[in-house]
């Protein structure tokens, strides 16, 4: 049984939904998480609001504090902080289309520090066309807690003046980050490509953009607290299957702490059974496995 004094807490940024539930719905439904999320288009926060689970959903655009103008874009998951790049996006099929701005507004920023204040994060999600380096650079103090990233990050430069991977990922190493995983990578046309005509070739595509998963370095990690790296242990299975992770993370626990977690969690990811837990000393269990699945 993982014994926690808390339920885990998921942040997410731009949670704007596509489907029809979280993708930690199961997580919410176990008892085991509860979301604080931020999404500013306030149709979508409405619909993330409807849905069951512990949530808190608030209207405000997160950045670095200062006043900006927000783009609404033709296709409103590609709207940002930032200019839609069309020199660039005009080398690439349909998505100068998709990205073309209808709407520009004035609206003030809030930094995610200032936003969420002393409140635990235990996973951050941010999905936020372009502007993931000015949130993060901009939190300190929640960056400082937080052991889970998982953030969306351009390869090319779709919007103008934006930070890319490589900016991205050396600001996560200073924190002491370090890259476990990608995830979901989307690649964009080049022109004159019509793919629907040539269905007898086969093209790949450039790399547009990604999800990439940072967990802490290994010295991050011997400093953390046991029962935060304890969650950081199973909610690395629970959110993304990395249980070899998992099992890396238990292992430094037990031998730390004399601690038996390594291998109880292996026998459950053997024999394929719930994993059980106590929030406060309330009971529950939840299935292993990523809740992506």
């Amino acid at each position: 049984v993982y014994e926690f004094s808390r339920k885990y807490v998921i942040c997410d940024i731009g949670a704007a939904l596509i489907g029809d539930e979280f993708p930690y719905q199961c997580l919410m439904d176990s008892g085991l998480a509860k979301v604080i999320g931020f999404e500013p288009d306030l149709d979508a926060a409405d619909r993330l609001q409807a849905l069951p689970g512990d949530h808190e959903f608030l209207p405000y655009f997160i950045a670095d504090g200062q006043n900006h103008k927000f783009h609404y874009n033709s296709l409103p998951l590609t709207s940002s902080l930032l200019p839609s790049n069309r020199k660039f996006l005009a080398h690439y099929q349909h998505l100068l289309d998709k990205m073309t701005t209808v709407d520009e507004v004035a609206c003030k920023t809030l930094t995610l520090d200032d936003a969420l204040g002393d409140r635990p994060v235990d996973f951050l999600k941010i999905d936020v066309q372009g502007g993931t380096k000015m949130i993060i650079e901009n939190a300190p103090n929640v960056m400082a807690r937080c052991p889970l990233v998982q953030c969306e990050v351009e390869f090319n430069p779709l919007y103008e003046n934006q930070p890319l991977f490589s900016d991205v990922d050396i600001l996560m190493r200073q924190y002491g980050f370090m890259l476990y995983g990608i995830d979901g990578k989307k690649r964009m046309m080049p022109k004159p490509l019509m793919a629907e005509r040539m269905q007898d070739y086969k093209f790949l595509g450039q790399d547009a953009w990604a999800d990439f998963i940072y967990v802490p370095d290994h010295d991050r990690l011997a400093e953390m607290d046991v029962e935060d790296a304890m969650r950081l242990g199973l909610f690395a299975s629970l959110l993304f299957g990395f249980n070899d992770y998992s099992m890396y993370v238990f292992d430094r626990l037990d031998q730390a702490h004399g601690t038996n977690l390594l291998v109880d969690f292996a026998f459950a990811m053997r024999d394929r059974k719930p994993i059980h837990f106590s929030i406060d000393g309330k009971p529950g269990s939840i299935a292993g496995g990523p809740s992506q699945a």
